[in-house]
């Protein structure tokens, strides 16, 4: 008992040490839940870390601001358009360069894409779409996505957001129809994660992401009609988080729907959703 006592009064001189800035090295603190069992546990403080971003470090070629562009040339022009670009760099020397884009023919107001990530709050799951993928030529889960439209340009943008760029309504306009064709859903609460993003290094494509929440379902009679190379598409529920992750892990999905579903849990976590 003695000893038990003895230990008390050494803490509390300890505690009152502490908050008076005396005895103890500045370098240790007792932070507030620090008492564990029978005494108390001290911790010591984190050493703060420097605000200075670290400085950027750039090795080899030559400013950017150099090249030009000589001149470019259609190959193919269907769904897709196959355009060889010729540039010349800095010291003279030229290379060319084979670039994708949207075709003609798909009837795009622009070379603009969506991607809709659906999330149920009460279930705690993602809806994806199981459909063709001629990549591979398989059936692969993926999320709901299209091309923007002449259709899309002329249709009104939604109440949900303060929509007054005409680009930007077309392309929301363009993520709800695709929710309602592929997906069979409609309505929901709407977060757009990203400006429009390049998809690749030699694909002039610009992506634009979107989030939807407790989207309602539609009668498939009353849905959006799917086109000839939509056949055999399914509405896959129920995916969670760790489903998610895992078939991003092991290659089942596109580069591009895995970077939109990453973009979409990342928004869920800021929201405190999962």
């Amino acid at each position: 008992k003695m000893r038990r006592h003895i230990v008390v009064v050494i803490s509390a001189c300890l505690l009152l040490q502490a908050h008076k800035g005396l005895g103890l090295p500045k370098k240790w603190t007792l932070p507030i839940r620090s008492v564990r069992g029978n005494g108390w546990l001290w911790r010591r403080k984190r050493k703060a870390r420097s605000s200075r971003s670290p400085e950027l470090v750039v090795r080899g070629g030559d400013d950017d601001d150099g090249h030009r562009l000589l001149g470019e040339q259609v190959i193919y022009d269907n769904w897709r358009k196959l355009v060889s670009r010729r540039v010349q760099f800095p010291s003279g020397d030229t290379a060319d360069f084979e670039v994708v884009s949207q075709g003609d023919r798909g009837g795009a107001i622009s070379d603009q894409a969506v991607l809709v990530f659906v999330w149920n709050r009460h279930r705690q799951t993602a809806t994806l779409v199981r459909e063709y993928m001629p990549s591979v030529d398989e059936f692969r889960n993926g999320l709901a996505a299209g091309m923007v439209e002449d259709k899309h340009a002329v249709a009104t943008p939604s109440d949900h957001t303060n929509n007054t760029n005409p680009d930007d309504s077309a392309i929301e306009t363009a993520a709800r129809h695709e929710l309602e064709e592929e997906c069979r859903l409609t309505g929901g609460h709407w977060y757009r994660l990203c400006l429009p993003t390049v998809m690749d290094k030699y694909t002039t494509t610009m992506l634009s992401v979107y989030l939807v929440l407790d989207a309602d379902p539609i009668h498939e009679d009353d849905a959006k009609p799917r086109d000839a190379t939509e056949e055999g598409m399914q509405v896959v529920e129920g995916i969670s988080v760790r489903e998610l992750e895992h078939a991003i892990a092991m290659g089942e999905m596109t580069v591009v729907g895995a970077w939109a579903v990453q973009l979409a849990l990342s928004k869920l976590r800021q929201l405190g959703e999962i």
